[in-house]
């Protein structure tokens, strides 16, 4: 077993398979000026999302996205790459050594990626499980409690022999008041 990696949930991605349609566009994505844009409120209030995010979820979304160079970094991390190159190297590089225990959670009404497309992505994996659930792209926004339970499952399950590896300190994070 990797000892590194205790488990990992995967979400909202591509596994295996070639990303469904419709897709993003990456070309888009990579450029800062689309980045620095609305970027927070076109992801959120599509049809990636089925509940309606509330305003001050989506005030500090943007205020966190509007940091010195995080329209940059973002846009950075699309430049040179496509869905294909990313699951060729998922294929070749990232799936033949997960050895942690794996979790792929993926909402069934996401309009991109289709259930069809997870259905033998666990067979990849030694210890790998998918889980589809009754969601959009957006499930940790969609259903917090739901994707909390999953990952507490997960981590519990396969790793109560390994706890003294995981800081129990928490992290602060003070959002500035208007």
């Amino acid at each position: 077993m990797n000892d590194r990696i205790l488990a990992f949930l995967r979400m909202q991605q591509s596994f295996d398979k070639p990303h469904g349609y419709p897709r993003p566009a990456h070309a888009d994505m990579a450029r800062e000026e689309w980045q620095a844009g609305n970027v927070v409120r076109g992801i959120y209030q599509s049809n990636y999302v089925s509940v309606e995010v509330p305003e001050e979820e989506l005030a500090r979304l943007e205020w966190e996205f509007k940091f010195p160079g995080t329209a940059a970094a973002a846009a950075r991390t699309f430049e040179g790459t496509s869905f294909e190159i990313e699951r060729s190297f998922r294929l070749k590089n990232t799936i033949p050594n997960m050895t942690m225990p794996v979790v792929i959670l993926q909402g069934i009404r996401d309009p991109g990626q289709h259930p069809e497309e997870y259905f033998r992505s666990a067979d990849l994996i030694p210890n790998g499980r998918v889980v589809l659930v009754d969601a959009y792209h957006f499930i940790h926004t969609e259903d917090p409690d739901l994707v909390a339970r999953i990952a507490r499952q997960l981590f519990e399950t396969h790793n109560t022999q390994r706890l003294n590896k995981i800081s129990s300190e928490p992290v602060t994070f003070i959002y500035p008041e208007r």
